[in-house]
């Protein structure tokens, strides 16, 4: 029997992944890159295992570029998450080049510095990958509100997807010094499984939530209790321009508009939501919505949007008329889990559960 190397293996699985949501993730700028990553990906191990199988040393450079360009696409893709415009433009994002360029030159003028020039491009991607997560819910404007925990998780999964990456690096490194690298293919085939799940997980999860305004370059009027406070989406923006925090007053003021749009003007139903539309709604730079919500209810805006979306979907579930489903799409969820998930987090119970108890 033919024994198939498991890199092989891995890179059939990518494919096969690839084109199982395929239709979903070409729907969105950030899905079709996420959908360049996975087949990037698939390359990589199709050449890890040309590598293993057949001996091909010289075919390591390869791999090492190849991993290089799919940290800094993976990267690119999910900053396209908190802004507007094209993914990947070379005129924006001509830096990330520099890497590439290296690894390449390392490859042919000096070898032994690939495995280090590797190393440290993927510790730099996953920190930049982490700070956008801690920089959330500001670093992922144009993502669904009710998708923004998962995307946020899945930010740090790919972190954590190239630091095992760097993790298997060095284990091939200290195998190959210690044992002339009689446990690299096991190490390779073992852990590819793993990064297989992260990577997919991550790309299908992240790739189809961005989210663009139709409205991208409208600006709203301030409104009446901004006007009423002293207080303007000018004088708001300029003070988020000066300072990473607005004043109490400001933070107040903005926050009752917000609420007005959000529970008086029904934008909760809104099921493609994020924070980019609700900035612009108001008028003010997303980061100052983000952080008067937090500032005044405690809450992030995702936590903040629920529990309006949850309230609402009370008030439908106490008339026995209205389904379970109905009342989930009327408040603006588009998942069962999400919306189960928010309503035992608030009220301790299931909707039905909680029906059964408060129904007419």
């Amino acid at each position: 029997m033919t024994n198939v190397p498991i890199p092989f293996v891995v890179a059939f699985l990518l494919l096969l992944l690839a084109a199982t949501n395929r239709r979903v993730m070409k729907g969105t700028p950030t899905g079709r890159v996420f959908l360049q990553v996975i087949y990037l990906y698939a390359v990589s191990m199709i050449v890890i295992g040309l590598r293993w199988s057949l001996g091909m040393i010289s075919i390591l450079p390869i791999a090492a570029a190849l991993a290089v360009i799919t940290s800094a696409l993976l990267y690119l893709a999910f900053c396209s998450l908190g802004r507007s415009g094209p993914v990947v433009s070379v005129r924006r994002d001509w830096p990330h080049v520099i890497p590439v360029v290296l690894v390449s030159l390392s490859a042919i003028l000096f070898i032994s510095g690939v495995d280090i020039l590797l190393a440290v491009t993927k510790v730099v991607y996953a920190g930049l990958l982490a700070q956008l997560a801690r920089q959330a819910p500001d670093s992922l404007q144009l993502v669904r509100l009710s998708w923004l925990k998962n995307t946020q998780q899945a930010l740090w999964a790919a972190a954590g997807l190239l630091l095992f990456s760097l993790v298997l690096d060095v284990a091939i490194a200290v195998d190959f010094a210690l044992y002339d690298g009689r446990h690299a293919e096991h190490l390779v085939g073992g852990v590819s499984f793993v990064v297989l799940l992260l990577l997919g997980w991550v790309s299908v999860l992240a790739g189809r939530e961005r989210v663009v305004d139709s409205e991208t370059h409208s600006v709203a009027e301030p409104s009446d209790e901004l006007t009423q406070s002293g207080l303007t989406a000018t004088s708001i923006k300029a003070s988020a321009s000066a300072s990473s925090d607005l004043s109490d007053e400001e933070s107040n003021a903005l926050l009752i508009r917000l609420n007005q749009l959000l529970i008086e003007e029904k934008l909760y139903a809104d099921t493609e939501l994020n924070l980019q539309r609700l900035a612009r709604k108001v008028g003010v730079p997303a980061r100052s919505v983000s952080r008067a919500v937090n500032a005044c209810t405690g809450q992030n805006v995702s936590q903040w949007v629920n529990q309006a979306r949850i309230e609402a979907a009370c008030e439908l579930l106490i008339d026995q008329q209205v389904t379970v489903s109905e009342a989930m799409f009327a408040s603006g969820f588009i998942t069962k889990s999400n919306f189960n998930r928010e309503f035992r987090r608030l009220k301790g119970a299931s909707p039905s559960e909680w029906r059964n108890t408060h129904s007419e």
